[in-house]
């Protein structure tokens, strides 16, 4: 995997209180999978992105010009076994709620077949699985002041029913699809063997905060958003890793907007005796069940 295909550089026109301008946020995923020509026409005709760049077994795509995601091939690959931990869903942030209304018509006439549809809260998502079954939300934020608070500085994530049709009504007339330049990865949310792992991970090594707990799931970000990372015990048999070469999410980039932090995060990392390598100015280590975290500095 090439480290320099996962670089993105942050968009300052983001609002202030955008996740990608946090301490630290999701920035892009790389999945690897067993079809690359069909699953990059895929994310290009259902998500809207361009592909932008690429070479043998891997194709790069994003909107604005921005990388959000890897596709990759490996003919060692194989499908994870069940109860293997690895992805939930890549969850992408529309810049507006008009922005999602535009791309859930844009689904409708394609005739994808969506999962779930709801309101938060804190956002209104819509769910579906791309064609090798890696979960997907697309969503737009509500105005944090409307976000529904719970005690102690945390928030609380209701799942209520989505109007998908007021939502359909709203979207602008017909016109080609293309992902809007301001599409970004909000979060990441992941099946995990074990939830104290996890928390020990995000949370004690990493440095992002609880903001939302269930005895099965836990919501973890930085700088006061909502979540950039979620991390569930559905699925996931406990004690499991993911295979070294199996299909799926096979990386996640995080980006920090404070260089200075990466050495606090490599102290940190030395502190509790975790691996890691460190390729340019960033850091390159395995999370608790196998999956390759790239971290950058903005």
């Amino acid at each position: 995997m090439s480290f320099a295909n996962l670089d993105q550089t942050p968009v300052d026109v983001m609002p202030e209180d955008h996740p990608v301008h946090m301490p630290f946020y999701v920035a892009a995923t790389t999945l690897r999978v067993a079809d690359l020509p069909g699953m990059t026409r895929w994310y290009q005709s259902v998500l809207g992105l361009d592909v932008v760049g690429q070479a043998a077994g891997q194709a790069v795509l994003g909107a604005g010009g921005q990388t959000l995601l890897t596709l990759e091939s490996d003919p060692r690959a194989t499908k994870a076994p069940r109860g293997a931990p690895g992805l939930f869903h890549t969850a992408y942030l529309m810049p507006r709620r008009a922005d999602l209304a535009d791309w859930f018509a844009h689904v409708v006439s394609l005739g994808t077949r969506i999962i779930g549809a709801s309101d938060h809260g804190v956002s209104e998502a819509i769910y579906l699985n791309d064609p090798e079954g890696n979960g997907i939300e697309i969503y737009a934020d509500k105005p944090r002041a409307h976000w529904p608070q719970a005690p102690e500085g945390r928030l609380d994530f209701p799942t209520r029913p989505l109007d998908l049709q007021a939502l359909f009504d709203s979207a602008a007339p017909d016109t080609p699809y293309r992902a809007p330049e301001g599409l970004r990865i909000g979060h990441l949310h992941l099946s995990v063997s074990a939830l104290a792992q996890a928390e020990g991970f995000f949370v004690e090594t990493l440095g992002f905060a609880i903001r939302n707990e269930m005895d099965s799931a836990q919501f973890y970000a930085s700088g006061g958003y909502h979540h950039h990372i979620a991390a569930n015990i559905w699925h996931a048999r406990a004690g499991a890793v993911r295979p070294d070469v199996a299909l799926g999410l096979a990386a996640y980039t995080l980006r920090l907007r404070d260089g200075a932090g990466i050495e606090a995060l490599a102290r940190s990392l030395d502190s509790r005796g975790m691996a890691y390598t460190r390729p340019q100015t960033g850091l390159m280590l395995r999370d608790p069940w196998g999956t390759q975290v790239i971290i950058r500095a903005d």
